[in-house]
């Protein structure tokens, strides 16, 4: 297995959106993708932002959530990527500061051939949410 090209994509949970409702953020292609890096800025207080795995064959447009389609897996336990004080001009990086809510550091993962991760807020919002990822596909 070697690396090969690097993948960034970004996603938005846009202001006013309702809670748990699934927004795309990556796709991956016909190759594996493994993930090295997330960053994060955005929304209200209080309120968290979550990446779901998701199969190829939902569409995620923001109506509907993880309820609505069995077998998305959750990335990042639902309360850890959260605060209003990252901005894009600051962002957080994923596991680099998490407030006591886990070992801070970021541990890969592949995300299969054509599936998806997908974003979704704790709550409705105000303040869009802004997620951006980047990895390497996997040649083998």
């Amino acid at each position: 297995m070697s690396y090969g090209k690097f993948i960034v994509a970004a996603g938005t949970v846009p202001g006013g959106s309702d809670a748990e409702k699934l927004f795309p953020l990556f796709s991956a292609a016909a190759k594996p993708v493994e993930i090295h890096f997330i960053q994060y800025w955005g929304g209200d207080t209080s309120e968290y932002v979550q990446m779901i795995l998701v199969p190829p064959t939902v569409v995620l447009n923001g109506t509907t959530g993880v309820i609505d389609h069995p077998g998305t897996i959750a990335i990042v336990p639902g309360r850890y990527m959260g605060d209003t004080v990252y901005t894009q001009a600051s962002p957080e990086g994923l596991g680099s500061n998490n407030g006591g809510r886990g070992a801070p550091r970021f541990t890969k993962f592949v995300v299969p051939p054509n599936y998806q991760i997908g974003i979704q807020a704790s709550a409705a919002n105000t303040d869009a949410w802004n997620v951006t990822i980047g990895g390497f596909e996997l040649d083998y």
